[in-house]
């Protein structure tokens, strides 16, 4: 996969009961993130299984979104933007976040970037994340 590719995933979406695409691109991890504060950080969780390390992100309500995922040697950041509320209301409490988000970490070791594979569903992203090597 080169670095700049955009790829379809078709995942399951419980909302919608059927297929719903995800556009996610691999590209290299840009040092830019420092300069926007305004970014948020949905709650994410890394864990490892024997042939892989899982990143899961709770980032509901993106339905046709693209979702951007660079890998750079051990460091992943998913990111993409989530869209304001389309009401016209005088809000009492508003917790939801919205607008441009990054999840940044790194991971416990390198990975086979040709290999990744991304699901949406439930208001989870989940990327599947192959370590280098098949170890």
């Amino acid at each position: 996969m080169s670095n700049s590719e955009t790829v379809n995933i078709l995942a399951r979406s419980s909302n919608w009961g059927g297929m719903q695409e995800i556009h996610f691109r691999v590209t290299s991890i840009s040092r830019q993130w420092a300069t926007r504060p305004h970014l948020w950080r949905p709650p994410t969780d890394l864990f490892e299984t024997e042939k892989a390390y899982v990143v899961r992100v709770e980032i509901a309500g993106m339905q046709n979104a693209e979702l951007n995922i660079a890998i750079e040697d051990k460091q992943i950041a998913i990111y993409g933007h989530r869209q304001p509320p389309t009401e016209q209301a005088a809000y009492f409490q508003l917790e939801v976040r919205f607008g441009e988000f990054l999840s940044a970490l790194e991971l416990p070791g390198l990975v086979d970037s040709d290999k990744i594979h991304a699901e949406y569903g439930d208001g989870f992203l989940q990327v599947t994340l192959p370590k280098a090597g098949g170890n």
